[in-house]
């Protein structure tokens, strides 16, 4: 990938994983949120994949509301009565890279919640917590302004992108044991 000299981290990390980024929102696409199935599946990839992220450098302002979140999960895929899946192989990442994938991922959560907030089933209403767990826009800026005033070519910064890349393989392959997972939706009637 060409890099421009005046592109900072952020930009670059945009650019550098819209790919991966892409593939992973199409395939959530394919779950309806409104259903116990489709939330099921998307409860159980999310619950999959953050305890196989491990900090392999620095100190991720993201790693409080991830270990919130996962709680948050459990707790509804419980209300819903459906296993945690099996997590995949730990990822080692550097913690600007879990920011970038946890921290953003919030912000997309916002856009998901509305769809989900449309359910007719009560079951489904009943599993709220991931829902209603802060976005943290906070913490977003913050990593926004950081990462704004590095530097978006280097060493550093390839392995940026490799790091949040791994974290989108990662998020999809617990996307795909999910959606393998799931359950019939005749089971939830």
């Amino acid at each position: 990938m060409s890099v421009s000299h005046d592109e900072n981290l952020r930009t670059r990390l945009r650019v550098g994983t819209r790919e991966e980024h892409e593939a992973l929102d199409a395939r959530l696409s394919e779950l309806d949120l409104r259903s116990p199935d489709g939330l099921s599946r998307f409860l159980q990839l999310q619950a999959a994949a953050l305890p196989c992220i491990r900090i392999s450098e620095g100190v991720a302002r993201s790693a409080d509301l991830a270990d919130d979140l996962l709680a948050c999960l459990r707790l509804d895929l419980a209300v819903l009565g459906v296993d945690e899946l099996p997590g995949g192989p730990v990822v080692e990442v550097h913690a600007l890279a879990m920011d970038y994938v946890v921290l953003g991922s919030r912000l997309g959560t916002a856009v998901l919640r509305r769809h989900w907030a449309d359910a007719a089933d009560p079951l489904v209403q009943r599993a709220s917590r991931y829902f209603d767990t802060p976005a943290r826009p906070d913490l977003w800026r913050a990593f926004c302004v950081e990462t704004g005033e590095m530097a978006g070519e280097g060493d550093f910064a390839d392995r940026m992108v490799r790091d949040v890349r791994a974290l989108f393989t990662l998020y999809d392959d617990c996307a795909g044991m999910a959606l393998k997972a799931g359950r019939p939706i005749d089971e939830f009637t």
